[in-house]
């Protein structure tokens, strides 16, 4: 499992943080994907439509610290910005990038339901 983040690191110059190492490595999540996750922190539930490639740098914004990861079921853009100490969870509408109020760890934390 490790390989496939050999670009991340490559192109962002450290290790990939364990939180999103664990995401793409839970079978718990990436089974559910499609998937809807209830979040234990905030009074809405987030629908993920697909998880993105880690090896495509194509996700990768070096410049800003963030990392597309995954597409929400409005189609839109999610990523996690690297550079926030809780890696903050943001969304890409129509190139308006703003935090949605949710971590990595409170995805991974989150209950799956269908």
């Amino acid at each position: 499992m490790k390989n496939i983040f050999n670009n991340f690191e490559t192109h962002f110059g450290y290790s990939i943080p364990k939180a999103l190492e664990d995401l793409y490595s839970d079978k718990n999540i990436t089974t559910k994907i499609p998937g809807t996750f209830k979040f234990k922190t905030v009074g809405f539930v987030l629908e993920i439509r697909e998880l993105l490639d880690i090896k495509n740098v194509e996700n990768y914004d070096v410049e800003n610290g963030r990392l597309s990861f995954a597409v929400n079921s409005d189609g839109f853009k999610l990523l996690v910005d690297l550079n926030s100490k809780n890696m903050e969870i943001l969304q890409d509408e129509f190139d308006d990038i703003d935090s949605i109020g949710v971590t990595i760890q409170d995805l991974l934390d989150a209950e799956k339901v269908n």
